[in-house]
């Protein structure tokens, strides 16, 4: 089958498409051939839309920011998606709110990709792992045991640096399998970028590179950060690491020579 995925990240910068032809056998060993990729950055009107609807419960503003972003969503890959064949599309959505093993809320109506393609559409990912008992987040573990499983005896773990950085660590048996969200990536980096250097984030890590670890702040955050020391399975939010921490961060260290 030839499907075409979507992924909205915690970064909120862009919408990143690709297509695959994915195979699955009935043992589980997976094929795929990536046909095409693109990735559409999202105008800074839309990146701060996005921003000012993170943690919202209200229904009718979620309805505004969903039919909103779905209609983005399909404006920015129409003319790309037209030039492929595919039989399905995935969408993941733009996260807005998200709780541990409780709710989470994916924006971006896939309706309106669907009905103008006119092909199935599969969605709602992070509710239905919460409904099979799971976190919520990451989703990467399963695909991650597909593509490793056959490489490991002693355990592979892999990271995703996102918004929100995440690891799975990856057995021969699935079962023994363990995905968690780690806590903040990209999101506090953006943040601090934004702030320091009013840049929208650090370009080929370009002011990281010259950066060095201070003890004192990497202490305060693992001290005063209950989620890091919680155990797995676990999974979090802009809502835990967003403006709001960041600020807290800032305020206590903001005399630091950047």
């Amino acid at each position: 089958m030839i499907v075409a995925g979507f992924m909205s990240g915690t970064s909120m910068d862009a919408l990143d498409c690709s297509i695959v032809d994915i195979f699955i056998d009935s043992n589980l060993n997976l094929n795929y051939k990536i046909i095409a990729k693109e990735s559409f950055l999202f105008d800074e009107s839309v990146i701060n839309q996005i921003i000012s609807y993170i943690g919202c419960k209200d229904k009718v503003k979620i309805d505004k920011i969903d039919n909103f972003l779905g209609k983005e969503f399909l404006r920015l890959s129409r003319s790309f998606l037209s030039l492929h064949h595919f039989d399905y599309i995935s969408i993941h959505g733009q996260t807005i709110y998200h709780k541990n093993k409780v709710k989470s809320v994916q924006v971006g109506n896939p309706c309106y990709l669907g009905d103008y393609f006119n092909v199935p559409v599969i969605y709602n990912f992070r509710l239905k792992d919460i409904k099979s008992k799971g976190t919520g987040a990451p989703l990467m573990p399963f695909l991650d045991w597909l593509i490793f499983k056959k490489d490991t005896d002693g355990g592979i773990m892999t990271l995703n640096l996102g918004g929100i950085s995440n690891i799975s660590y990856i057995m021969l048996n699935k079962k023994d399998v363990l995905g968690f969200d780690t806590g903040p990536g990209m999101c506090l980096i953006d943040q601090c970028v934004k702030k320091l250097w009013n840049e929208s984030y650090d370009f080929n890590g370009e002011y990281s590179s010259y950066g060095t670890i201070n003890k004192s702040m990497l202490n305060y955050l693992i001290d005063n950060c209950g989620y890091i020391l919680s155990p797995p399975p676990k999974s979090t939010g802009r809502e835990e690491f967003g403006e709001d921490y960041f600020n807290q961060i800032y305020n206590q260290y903001r005399n630091l020579n950047k």
